[in-house]
């Protein structure tokens, strides 16, 4: 593989996610008929293709948001620290080029960037956290290297939030255990859960 083919599957795969939810997101109908709704803490989320949607307010506009996970699905992800001044608007979202789990990383960061660019109109910029060919051109960006806001989409073998300092947080899982922690992140952004 040439030098930049890793960066651009990367991409592609990450647009095409981001087109699936986008075609499912307009697809949606008002009668939300069949699978399933959970409420939680005042929010109703409806499973349509495979997804969990709900509505979300936020500057007297309202949002249709699409999740793997309902909350219920989440609560037990653990959380780790406490931000108290996270900038959401702009910042880093970085990844590990060496992580095994490329896809499940991909697929949380295109959950995440639109739902943080849709709601908060927020501009995140990718990074790698270390060296790699593939990496050329891009930041090299760690929770330490910077003061600018960071999120880190990463594997582990425990879904988890790890919020490092003021500026850094870090999501974690193994596999769908990923997108398990970025909507549990998602959700406390929304205050879905508290």
């Amino acid at each position: 593989m040439k030098r930049y083919d890793w960066i651009i599957i990367f991409v592609i795969v990450a647009i095409i996610a981001s087109t699936i939810f986008a075609i499912r997101v307009f697809n949606l109908r008002q009668d939300y008929k069949d699978k399933g709704k959970e409420t939680y803490n005042g929010f109703d989320f409806y499973f349509i293709d495979n997804l969990w949607v709900t509505r979300v307010t936020r500057d007297n506009t309202e949002y249709t948001i699409p999740v793997r996970y309902a909350p219920s699905q989440v609560v037990n992800v653990s959380v780790d620290g406490k931000l108290s001044q996270f900038q959401l608007m702009e910042g880093y979202m970085a990844f590990d080029p060496n992580d095994d789990n490329y896809s499940y990383i991909a697929l949380g960061f295109t959950e995440l960037g639109n739902n943080l660019n849709k709601v908060f109109n927020a501009k995140w910029r990718p990074a790698c956290m270390a060296e790699h060919e593939h990496c050329e051109g891009i930041p090299i960006v760690t929770c330490d290297s910077t003061n600018e806001s960071v999120i880190i989409i990463r594997s582990s073998e425990e879904s988890k939030i790890t919020y490092v300092d003021d500026h850094c947080v870090i999501l974690e899982g193994n596999e769908l255990g990923i997108l398990r922690s970025v909507d549990k992140f998602l959700f406390m952004l929304y205050g879905i859960i508290k």
